[in-house]
């Protein structure tokens, strides 16, 4: 709870799934701003065309920890953006 997953740029095609209850707040690129509400199994999808992309944050807004599976299809029109290994997050065995 009060946790934020920083701004990231979607160009991949993805869905994700929420895998408990969850609350958040989410702002995009184009200055939408969004108070999701996801229960358990809710999943989304996108789809994006050559050039496309969606910029958003993510907040957990609730009062339980919020967990989502996200999936890319490194197949999309677009290409998988480069993340150079020095900043990608390191996870902690």
């Amino acid at each position: 709870p009060g946790e934020r997953l920083p701004f990231h740029r979607h160009v991949l095609d993805y869905f994700w799934t929420a895998t408990t209850d969850g609350k958040g707040l989410t702002h995009y690129h184009d200055g939408r701003v969004g108070h999701p509400v996801y229960k358990a199994g809710d999943t989304g999808h996108f789809r994006f065309s050559e050039g496309e992309f969606m910029i958003h944050d993510m907040r957990n807004v609730g009062t339980s920890d919020f967990v989502f599976t996200t999936v890319e299809f490194l197949d999309s029109i677009n290409a998988a953006i480069d993340v150079p290994d020095s900043i990608r997050r390191k996870e902690i065995a």
